[in-house]
């Protein structure tokens, strides 16, 4: 699961000059960087390198639908 604990309020940020980054940083799947683009439609993109298989990535942020990424695809874009 990522990006849950953010504030909505950085996600939804229209004026943000610059992407939230996070990583990279190691979970039991492998290592895994995070880059978030802030907007109506904030785009949660990753870049990993995974021990196995890739897991499955489900992104929940507060204040919008939780997203679940195609396995093919290494982003999901959120809406309200």
């Amino acid at each position: 699961m990522l990006a849950s604990g953010l504030p909505p309020q950085w996600l939804a940020d229209e004026a943000a000059q610059e992407p939230i980054r996070f990583g990279p940083a190691l979970t039991r799947f492998g290592k895994i960087t995070l880059e978030i683009t802030p907007g109506a439609s904030p785009r949660v993109a990753w870049s990993a390198d995974w021990y196995r298989d890739a897991p499955p990535i489900e992104v929940r942020a507060l204040g919008f639908k939780p997203a679940t990424a195609v396995p093919e695809l290494d982003h999901v874009e959120l809406s309200a």
